[in-house]
């Protein structure tokens, strides 16, 4: 009898030990764990955050523009998205940008309807990562100026002679009623220079506002806001 020889074994059996084989190869690759990416940390909320390149301004004219700073723990890390909201001060929403696909951070223009004037605004804003993961908010805070009807009824403050002299020192104080005054704000229009006094001392720390000048007059015209919780007179 002649013995088997491998060349020889029926392919059966030689079919058995692939397929064998072939079972524990899928087994093996099937049980590592697959790798993935780590996303990393959230964004923290943004911080800075600035309206018309100011913290807290009083007196937004027009569609205010926003800014803020991204901050992520992670190295290299990028703003991919961001989402503003903005609410009146009793709460109503003025505006929702909805998730925005842009890196931009600074000088982003408000796109809802007008604001009232005069009235106070709180702004949030949120940001998103490369991994598409989201910040919490940061908050800000803003108001609008006057209309020109609010303004009716103001005057200039102004010398009461046309002579020529070297110098006019012109003021009008303001005295409020008898109740008692827990915050005044004062809104103001001056040529160069001018001193706002609360109580006999000059109000320091005033924001400078907006400035125009006059092309032809060679003047500036400043237009700050003065907002204070002290009792002025």
């Amino acid at each position: 009898m002649t013995p088997r020889t491998p060349e020889t074994q029926p392919l059966r059996s030689r079919a058995t030990v692939v397929a064998a084989a072939g079972i524990v190869l899928a087994t093996v690759v099937a049980g590592a764990p697959s790798a993935q990416a780590d996303p990393g940390h959230a964004p923290d909320a943004p911080a800075a955050l600035t309206v018309d390149d100011r913290t807290h301004p009083l007196n937004v004219e027009g569609a205010p523009r926003f800014g803020w700073l991204p901050r992520d723990a992670d190295p290299g890390e990028t703003q991919t998205a961001y989402r503003i909201t903005v609410t009146a001060a009793g709460g109503d929403l003025a505006w929702d940008s909805g998730r925005v696909a842009s890196d931009q951070r600074s000088y982003v223009s408000y796109c809802g309807p007008a604001l009232r004037a005069g009235a106070a605004y709180e702004w949030t804003v949120r940001t998103w990562d490369r991994a598409g993961q989201q910040s919490p908010p940061g908050a800000g805070a803003f108001e609008t100026g006057n209309s020109d009807i609010q303004w009716e009824g103001a005057s200039w403050i102004r010398r009461a002679t046309t002579d020529a002299d070297d110098y006019t020192l012109a003021g009008t104080e303001v005295h409020p009623n008898t109740s008692p005054v827990v915050r005044a704000r004062a809104y103001t229009a001056a040529d160069h220079t001018y001193e706002l006094h609360l109580n006999g001392t000059r109000a320091d720390g005033i924001e400078d506002g907006r400035a125009v000048f006059q092309v032809g007059s060679g003047r500036s015209t400043f237009h700050p806001v003065a907002d204070t919780a002290a009792q002025p007179r």
